[in-house]
């Protein structure tokens, strides 16, 4: 069964493969430190595949790149946060005005294409965040 590329998981592909190009490592070198078979390590670079959480804090560390880079392609910026990063919880009771309901309606009237990507873009931020998770743990171990 093959699986369709989307532009997010070539994206992530090709920084990862720019990330270990800079880093002077072959495929082979990468595979070895995040465990796993060069073929799969093709996979990822060529987006056939995505890394989980471990595997890209790995990646990080044998390659020294900022991990909001590796998953956005943005460098990570310290930020207090905004009122619009608020999450609401979908099933509090917050009245018809809630963020969350404004949401889900924005969501409905979207052309599924424009629905997906904001889809994939919020399992980036899920990725990201899981990624500094696992490297604070590390860290804390460490």
């Amino acid at each position: 069964m093959s699986r369709e590329i989307n532009q997010t998981d070539k994206s992530l592909g090709l920084r990862i493969k720019t990330a270990r190009e800079k880093a002077s490592l072959t495929q082979d070198q990468l595979a070895l430190q995040v465990g796993v078979a060069k073929e799969t390590l093709s996979k990822y670079e060529n987006g056939h595949r995505t890394p989980d959480a471990a595997q890209l804090n790995r990646m990080v560390n044998a390659t020294d790149c900022d991990p909001a880079w590796l998953l956005t392609g943005h460098e990570h910026e310290e930020r207090a946060p905004a009122a619009t990063d608020v999450v609401c919880d979908p099933r509090a009771a917050y009245g018809p005005d809630s963020v969350t309901e404004k949401i889900v309606i924005m969501l409905k009237d979207m052309p599924e294409e424009a629905r997906l990507e904001i889809l994939r873009s919020v399992e980036e931020k899920k990725l990201l965040r899981e990624l500094l998770e696992e490297r604070k743990k590390l860290k804390d171990a460490g």
